[in-house]
């Protein structure tokens, strides 16, 4: 999952190159989503709120946040 928001990632930040606000939100949200562990090392809110701004559709948001918390996913990338 975290592969698939670093692919809409990119794809925004091509898409927002005329509008500097949103740009700047993408990059930074870039640099977050560089750390396998990111999603671990942040509240649910702050989460949440990423998950928006990568236009993740309001009823995915849970769904999606929870898979990239879940206990697998703690095993691939927090324990190893």
């Amino acid at each position: 999952m975290l592969n698939k928001l670093r692919e809409i990632n990119e794809r925004l930040i091509i898409l927002y190159k005329t509008e500097p606000e949103k740009i700047k939100k993408q990059k930074l949200i870039k640099i977050l989503l560089a750390n396998n562990k990111c999603f671990f090392k942040i509240d649910m809110d702050t989460a949440i709120s990423i998950l928006k701004d990568l236009e993740i559709p309001d009823n995915k948001l849970l769904e999606v946040y929870s898979s990239l918390i879940n206990s697998e996913t703690y095993k691939e990338v927090v324990i190893d």
